[in-house]
């Protein structure tokens, strides 16, 4: 069994996990241009701190969250999106770099910017 590489705890402290084959896998092998230009770093920094703190809620996938960091040395903001079909913690589904975010997202977090349901 793989270790879990990545154990970052995102804005609300839930920790969000991803084992070294498929963190490899993903920046790799799916996403041949993340290549030596995202990190375990980037990826962690992008889930514990967001830009701005928030966290979205894809519109796609209600079990699915959407994180956005800006980094300095790259032109777009990297995009982690994390499933949490287990509500006590999420699992990295994609790694890649956002050159425009979809539209139709809500944010999720932090509560008080939180779009209210109907």
């Amino acid at each position: 069994m793989s270790e879990l590489n990545i154990v970052a705890y995102d804005p609300r402290g839930i920790p969000v996990t991803l084992d070294e084959l498929d963190l490899k896998w993903m920046l790799t092998d799916k996403h041949p241009e993340l290549k030596n230009r995202i990190t375990k770093k980037h990826v962690e920094e992008t889930i514990s701190s967001p830009n701005l703190g928030i966290v979205y809620v894809s519109n796609h996938s209600a079990d699915s969250n959407i994180y956005y960091r800006k980094f300095k040395e790259h032109k777009f903001e990297v995009e982690v999106i994390v499933s949490f079909k287990n509500k006590e913690f999420g699992r990295i589904q994609s790694i890649h770099f956002c050159k425009e975010r979809s539209p139709g997202e809500k944010i999720t977090w932090p509560e008080q910017l939180a779009t209210k349901k109907s």
